[in-house]
């Protein structure tokens, strides 16, 4: 994190995505360190890298306010902690699949640090290390709780409305 309190992906020494071994895209790279960094701290989505052992090396700003912690809060915890019941069972199954390098998207009950819980959508993308060992996966994490209690409300709407047609029809 720098002084700012946003992330880095240079080789500074600073924590971030420095080891990863982020490929040299251009000549001038700090102009390329300059675009990741503001593409990691201000995307909407949530965005983590995780170790085998599925605790955070890494966590962008969406994904600590989605989670209701403080910056670098995230960092060495372990992501089951944050998971339902249920949802470490997908985890683990999830695991087994990144460990044979299957990327995957899947849905996992997560709860913030206020025990609220919500749905989020997970794409899981398996990092292996220089050896081809699994070395944990980037997740990319998108909130669809609120999509899915709109989805919701609508279909109340919907069925009040299919009420409202019906008794209207038996009144005719």
């Amino acid at each position: 994190m720098t002084d700012d309190g946003n992330y880095s992906v240079s080789n500074s020494g600073k924590k971030g995505l420095s080891d990863m071994d982020i490929p040299k895209a251009d000549p001038d790279r700090s102009s390329t360190e300059q675009l990741c960094s503001e593409l990691i701290n201000n995307l909407g989505e949530g965005i983590a890298v995780i170790d085998e052992n599925d605790r955070f090396r890494f966590a962008n700003p969406a994904l600590e306010e989605f989670l209701g912690v403080g910056r670098g809060y995230l960092e060495g915890k372990d992501f089951n902690d944050f998971l339902t019941e249920r949802s470490r069972l997908i985890m683990e199954g999830q695991k087994k699949r990144g460990a044979k390098g299957i990327r995957d998207t899947f849905r996992l009950e997560i709860i913030t640090k206020d025990s609220r819980s919500s749905n989020f959508l997970i794409t899981a993308t398996p990092r292996k290390s220089k050896s081809g060992e699994y070395a944990g996966s980037i997740l990319a994490i998108r909130n669809i709780g609120e999509i899915e209690e709109n989805e919701r409300d609508l279909r109340r709407e919907r069925e009040k409305f299919r009420t409202i047609l019906n008794s209207i029809q038996e009144g005719i």
